[in-house]
């Protein structure tokens, strides 16, 4: 996987060593997902953390009748 912007996105946040860096960027697998793919389906527990590189992210729940309310838009290069 290209982790430079992955990389460069946490240094910004919290300088690490570069084997310290190392370390936090070989967890990362890539996934590419077509448009309006669901990661994480509803009543489902998320196990994984994404950064996104291309697109954009959009984070809901389902509130009264089961109608989706936005959370966040998450946009590259971010989690």
């Amino acid at each position: 996987m290209e982790t430079f912007q992955l990389e460069t996105f946490v240094s910004k946040l919290y300088p690490l060593s570069e084997e310290e860096l190392r370390a936090f960027s070989k967890g990362w697998q890539p996934l590419t997902v077509k448009r309006k793919t669901i990661l994480t389906t509803a009543g489902e527990k998320e196990r994984y953390l994404y950064f996104v590189l291309e697109g954009i992210q959009r984070a809901f729940y389902l509130g009264d009748e089961s109608k989706e309310a936005t959370i966040v838009f998450t946009y590259p290069p971010s989690f």
